[in-house]
């Protein structure tokens, strides 16, 4: 008894890989990269981008670090920014587009980068949030917007 039992459990998954290999199979699925390049392809170079969303993130690191790094896009993923390693990675890669010192405040954190970088390049963000919309004027182009310093 216990071998049927330890044989079924074995040629259950056996037989789910089988049957449903075709189903599973993503090697020829571009959409992640069909997506990240409908955003990749509004940002200027030499900008920076802010992101939230798993599917913006990697399909723009992807895009921006292996795909078209002549663009020099920056990608930060916001709600990293409350990590210090973060912090140092982004420095790390980015150099001089990055403030010295980060609080791990997210929207603090935003507002250094963004000051940083609106004058040698555009500022983009793929989402909006209340602390945002409170910092900045946020203009929406189709599926990103453009942050922008506020009228005084």
């Amino acid at each position: 008894v216990f071998f049927l039992v330890t044989l079924v459990f074995v040629l259950m998954p056996v037989v789910s890989v089988v049957l449903n290999y075709s189903g599973q199979d993503l090697s020829d699925d571009r959409s992640g990269i069909a997506h990240g390049e409908g955003l990749f392809d509004r940002l200027q170079s030499r900008s920076v981008v802010f992101t939230v969303s798993d599917a913006d993130t990697f399909s723009l690191w992807y895009l921006s670090l292996v795909e078209r790094p002549e663009r020099d896009i920056a990608v930060v993923a916001s709600p990293l920014l409350r990590f210090e390693w973060y912090a140092e990675s982004l420095k790390e890669t980015y150099g001089d587009r990055i403030p010295d010192v980060l609080t791990q405040d997210i929207d603090t954190d935003i507002a250094a980068i963004a000051a940083l970088n609106f004058e040698g390049g555009e500022v983009y963000s793929t989402y909006t949030s209340e602390g945002l919309l409170k910092t900045f004027q946020l203009i929406q182009a189709d599926n990103i917007y453009i942050i922008a310093p506020r009228a005084p």
